[in-house]
């Protein structure tokens, strides 16, 4: 079977988890510290502004925890989205509220989500669908504008620069996910931005059971069992066997993108795939044909795993709201299999089986 999405990981990674295993420390330790100043160097930021976590979905339930979402107050976000981020929102009690997306990008406009603000709005949840970014400076500036917190899903965004910033910093908040089935990855995991490092400070305190001043070796007291907390917390941190292979896995990220950008390039030339979204995707390539469910189920005969993400959240949690680019889009849109262990002949053949189809 030809995956949709794949991790690529060999010799490196198992080497940067041996060493972690030597090391005798396998919890969240100086490995940790180095990957989160790594990635603070890639998105072009400094380590205080980062956060390391379990994954991306729990670095947006405590962003919402953070910023004091509760019962009343309404969060947009687009419809084609991640069901974790709506979780993220109810587990405050407050409601979210799902806007309309360009029906080719899969990207919300500013215009879609100013079509669903009230004055109730309290953030923005913003998903940059496959990697790809629309009108994020403009939205940013209607944000601020509005006392709207903009937080970034940038969940498969990894290595996208919009405007010469990283997606996943324009925002008062951001998140990125390194789950199995994204660019590079370990395993699990997450990383969060924060535009203010002192958010950030508090996070680290929210995401170690709340401790404010840690107790053990790393105490600096003369009763180094003792501890003090400000505020409950749950235990959401990355460990070092994770941010080993994440270390491993980093300096890959550029080839890994070249690869794919690669294969969409030859996607492209596909005689009757109809594909208007105006970018060259790396994280999900999508084509739409008003035949998608027969295209999906010729290729599953061939070996070939496709899939849609993200099934509209208004549909799954039963609002009742009609979005119909998204709909449109949730009918007709099919990703095929992206990701940098494809060979080429893998690639040739899914080509191959979409012409045949058409």
């Amino acid at each position: 079977m030809i995956n949709v999405f794949q991790p690529n990981a060999g010799q490196a990674e198992l080497s940067a988890i041996a060493e972690t295993f030597e090391s005798n420390w396998l919890g969240k330790g100086k490995r940790v510290a180095e990957f989160e100043a790594a990635w603070a160097k890639h998105i072009g930021t400094t380590p205080d502004h980062v956060v390391s976590t379990t994954s991306a979905t729990e670095g947006l339930f405590q962003i919402c925890e953070l910023i004091g979402l509760h019962r009343g107050d309404k969060v947009i976000m687009p419809t084609v989205s991640f069901i974790g981020a709506a979780n993220a929102v109810l587990a405050t009690g407050a409601t979210p509220v799902f806007c309309d997306v360009d029906r080719y990008t899969l990207n919300p406009r500013l215009s879609d989500i100013q079509a669903v603000y009230t004055k109730h709005t309290f953030a923005l949840i913003l998903l940059h669908y496959g990697g790809s970014t629309q009108e994020l400076g403009e939205i940013r500036c209607w944000c601020n504008e509005n006392d709207v917190v903009m937080i970034e899903d940038a969940a498969c965004a990894q290595a996208t620069v919009y405007r010469g910033k990283a997606a996943g910093t324009w925002g008062k908040f951001g998140v990125w996910s390194f789950d199995a089935m994204k660019v590079i990855t370990t395993g699990d995991g997450g990383m969060i931005y924060c535009e203010d490092a002192n958010d950030a400070k508090r996070l680290r305190q929210r995401m170690y059971m709340g401790m404010e001043e840690s107790s053990g070796l790393s105490s600096t007291g003369d009763k180094w069992w003792k501890f003090s907390t400000n505020h409950p917390g749950r235990r959401a941190i990355m460990n070092d066997m994770a941010a080993g292979m994440g270390l491993a896995q980093l300096p890959k990220l550029a080839g890994f993108i070249d690869r794919r950008k690669s294969i969409s390039s030859v996607y492209q030339t596909v005689e009757g795939v109809y594909f208007d979204c105006g970018i060259l995707p790396y994280y999900f390539f999508w084509i739409q044909t008003l035949n998608r469910d027969g295209l999906a189920k010729h290729l599953k005969a061939n070996n070939i795993y496709t899939t849609f993400r993200y099934y509209p959240l208004h549909w799954a949690l039963k609002t009742g709201d009609s979005l119909p680019n998204a709909e449109w889009a949730a009918n007709n849109t099919l990703l095929l299999p992206l990701h940098q262990a494809l060979s080429d002949d893998d690639v040739m053949f899914v080509c191959d089986k979409v012409k045949e189809f058409f």
